[in-house]
């Protein structure tokens, strides 16, 4: 499984990741994080990656998002959020 699958399969499953100073932290039910956490260990370093490109991305459509004139409508913005998360799987795809 590529790494946007190993992380679309936590987050439906309820566990949750954040990034800070380059160590994740991961929430989630005890019993399910104790299960993943051998797979989440040995992809840690993909994990990071991702979660760091994921941020930035986040980062950059809110401040769009948030600028006093509207760069983007709501359906462009749609439109570019789709396309950097088709970017973001190809990217991470290539390093798996």
């Amino acid at each position: 499984m590529n790494i946007t699958g190993l992380i679309a399969y936590c987050r439906r499953r309820g566990i949750e990741f954040r990034l800070g100073n380059g160590t994740i932290q991961i929430h989630g039910a005890a019993g399910l994080v104790e299960e993943m956490l051998p797979v989440l260990r040995t992809r840690k370093d993909e994990i990071i990656t991702y979660l760091a490109i994921e941020t930035r991305c986040a980062r950059h459509i809110r401040e769009i998002h948030d600028s006093a004139e509207p760069v983007l409508s709501e359906a462009q913005a749609e439109v570019a959020l789709i396309e950097t998360q088709a970017l973001l799987n190809r990217v991470m795809s290539r390093r798996a």
